[in-house]
This record gives C-alpha cells, structure tokens and sequence, in this order.
C-alpha cells in the first residue's frame, strides 16, 4: 500500500476533491483494498491508450489516458460478456523537468470505474485518487 501510495498516484485529482468538498465521503485505501471490499478474480480486455504531450513552452506536464473493460469474477474475459463488467478511465501526469532521480515518471492522478451492462444504465461510479476513492450514485428524484 505504501509503496502504491507513493510511487503510482499523485495526490489529488479534483473530482475526488470537489466530491468531498460537497459533502462525499472519502474511503482510504487502506479500507478499499481490504479483502471482500475489492473485486476477485478480475479479467481484463480491450486496452486503450492516449498521450497528449504538453508540447508548449507553458505546459509543465504531459498527459494520458487509458481505458480498460474489468470483468470482475469470471475466468475468463469471454466469459464476462453476459455479466455486468466495468468501464474504467485512468488520467496520468508526467512532470517535464527531465531529471534522472525518477521525479518525471507517469503517476496515476484518477481512476475511475464505471458499472455497466447491456441490460441495465449505469447507476453510479468509483473516483480513486492517492487519497482513496469517493463513490457516486444516481439519486431517485430530480434530474439525472
């Protein structure tokens, strides 16, 4: 968890933040990856990456994105096509300084999970950030 801690994600992302600042709870990692409270057996397919390089004399870092299919509990990812799966999107930074001590590595700013299946709208959606991870869920009244 520590070494997760500080060398895969930065800080905070500011969903995660205006989440919490709006009242959202906020679970630790600590507690999310505790056994029963993350998935098992999870497969994964169809990866997608995009890097968006900060090519201008302002930009401090690059920029990118991947998104991942997770299957969670199912041998394998052929498996998991008629059970609910997870769309995930992860933001990564790299800083721009170019130093040789590891400080301009890809850090993982948010991941981010969303629950769907062919038969149902998605209800909700995880935002982890170095913090933990912060839980959105649709609401019974008003607009969705």
């Amino acid at each position: 968890l520590a070494t997760m801690e500080s060398q895969v994600f930065v800080d905070s992302s500011d969903l995660v933040t205006t989440t919490m600042q709006q009242g959202g709870r906020l679970d630790p990692w600590s507690l999310c990856l505790q056994d029963g409270n993350r998935p098992s057996g999870m497969k994964v397919g169809d990866p997608q990456v995009t890097i968006v390089l900060g090519n201008d004399e302002d930009s401090q870092q690059d920029m990118a994105y991947t998104t991942i299919i997770e299957c969670p509990d199912v041998n394998t990812i052929e498996a998991a096509i008629d059970t609910p799966t997870l769309l995930a999107l992860q933001s990564w930074i790299r800083p721009r300084d170019n130093g040789d001590d590891g400080t301009n590595s890809w850090k993982l700013l948010q991941h981010q999970t969303i629950p769907w299946s062919d038969m149902a709208p998605a209800q909700g959606t995880l935002i982890c950030d170095g913090r933990g991870c912060v839980s959105l869920v649709r609401g019974g009244g008003g607009k969705q």
